[in-house]
C-alpha cells in the first residue's frame, strides 16, 4: 500500500509504501486526510481496514466509519519524486 500526498502550490510531496498489508483488490482514491488520520490516531486496534464501494468508503479501525472519498482520476497524476533530491527520514 503506498500512500502519497503533494501539495502542488508548494511542489512539495511524499509517499510512503506500507509494507505487510494485505490488499484484496488494488485501486487509487482520494481520502480526506484530516478525517482519516483523526480514526486512524484515535483507534486502539493494530488493524485497519479500507473498503470501497464507488466513491463511499467504509474505514474499520476500533469501529466502523464512513467517509466520501473522490476518483482519484479525476485530479491530475501526482509528479513522480526526484530520489536524487529527496530526503528520507527513517521511520523508527
Amino acid at each position: 500500500l503506498t500512500l502519497v500526498a503533494y501539495d502542488p502550490a508548494q511542489g512539495v510531496g511524499i509517499r510512503y509504501t506500507l509494507n505487510g498489508v494485505t490488499v484484496a483488490r488494488a485501486g487509487s482514491c482520494i481520502l480526506p486526510k484530516d478525517q482519516l488520520i483523526q480514526i486512524l490516531r484515535e483507534s486502539a486496534d493494530p488493524e485497519a481496514g479500507l473498503e470501497t464501494a464507488g466513491d463511499d468508503v467504509t474505514v474499520r479501525a476500533g469501529g466502523r466509519y464512513e467517509m466520501r472519498g473522490m476518483d482519484a482520476n479525476a485530479f491530475p497524476d501526482v509528479p513522480e519524486f526526484d530520489a536524487g533530491g529527496g530526503v528520507e527520514v527513517p521511520a523508527d
